[in-house]
């Protein structure tokens, strides 16, 4: 059980990683 929550919160913070990068990257698409 321990385990399977860790692995949960490791994807949670991966998730809001990748969409922090997605929306830094439209941010800059649409400065230029």
């Amino acid at each position: 059980l321990l385990h399977l929550d860790a692995l949960k919160g490791i994807g949670a913070l991966i998730h809001i990683f990748t969409t922090l990068r997605f929306t830094n990257l439209q941010a800059s698409m649409q400065k230029i």
